[in-house]
């Protein structure tokens, strides 16, 4: 196997325990299964991961079991890593899944490039950290950029903080402060075999453009470093603006992980 081709593997299962962190995980025939009942309309918290169905046998047992898992849910959601058979991606779209904008997977194998601000950075800990991670959510959500035309409202908005808060301990948040006013926030974690993530980052408007985001990446990526990790990715939609950011701070493409959706009758 390639170096390039153990790091795909080793980026791929990172980003499958990341996304399953702090959540119920359900192993079913072929794939691994997340799903938050408390949070029904969150679909980061409820999506099918780590498939490896490849004949027809297979994925018949896998879509039978998620009916089974998922059944009085409003969406399916799976999401698919380069290890994934191909074939599988291709029976989404014949039973009516809709891709959605693919991720690139970035990663940075060496020192991060550039000049980094000095910028205030807390971890999040305490009650209060969270409601103020909560509100920048919440206006994250209302600017709309990252929702990608998909209703947020304030119950999913909460959804998504608690799943964030099931995390901790494994990943920490950051918080960034600009003039006294909390602006941004991040996050680091460090997943198996040595992979650092660099995820969930938002600035606000009025802040973006000073090199906020680029002192959290940095903060970040020392963070996880700290604690052992070799390589660190970071996801970016291959359509948007940040990967740019992130290939000049050092960050190489690597591979695209693709996400599925469909709507169906609770």
């Amino acid at each position: 196997m390639s170096d390039i081709s153990d790091l795909v593997g080793r980026v791929s299962r990172a980003y499958n325990f990341h996304g399953s962190l702090g959540q119920v995980t359900l192993a079913g025939p072929h794939c691994t299964m997340i799903r938050d009942r408390a949070h029904p309309d969150v679909w980061m918290a409820n999506v099918v991961y780590g498939v490896t169905a490849e004949t027809a046998a297979h994925r018949a047992q896998l879509f039978e079991a998620v009916e089974d898992v998922f059944a009085g849910y409003t969406f399916r959601h799976f999401s698919i890593d380069p290890l994934a058979p191909p074939s599988f991606a291709a029976a989404l779209a014949l039973n009516g899944y809709d891709e959605q904008t693919a991720t690139l997977q970035q990663v940075l194998t060496g020192a991060l490039r550039g000049r980094f601000p000095d910028v205030a950075l807390s971890p999040v800990r305490s009650d209060a950290d969270w409601e103020v991670l909560h509100r920048l959510v919440r206006l994250d959500h209302e600017e709309g950029q990252r929702t990608k035309g998909y209703p947020m409202d304030e119950n999913v908005t909460r959804g998504i903080v608690d799943a964030y808060r099931k995390k901790e301990g494994a990943c920490q948040f950051f918080l960034a402060t600009v003039d006294g006013t909390p602006c941004a926030y991040g996050s680091g974690v460090l997943c198996p075999e040595e992979v650092g993530m660099v995820e969930d980052l938002f600035t606000l408007p009025d802040f973006r453009r000073r090199g906020v985001a680029s002192a959290i990446i940095k903060h970040c990526v020392d963070h996880v470093r700290d604690q052992g990790a070799g390589p660190v990715f970071i996801g970016a939609h291959a359509n948007d603006a940040p990967k740019l950011l992130y290939h000049r701070l050092g960050f190489e493409p690597l591979c695209l992980t693709r996400t599925f959706f469909k709507e169906v009758k609770a």
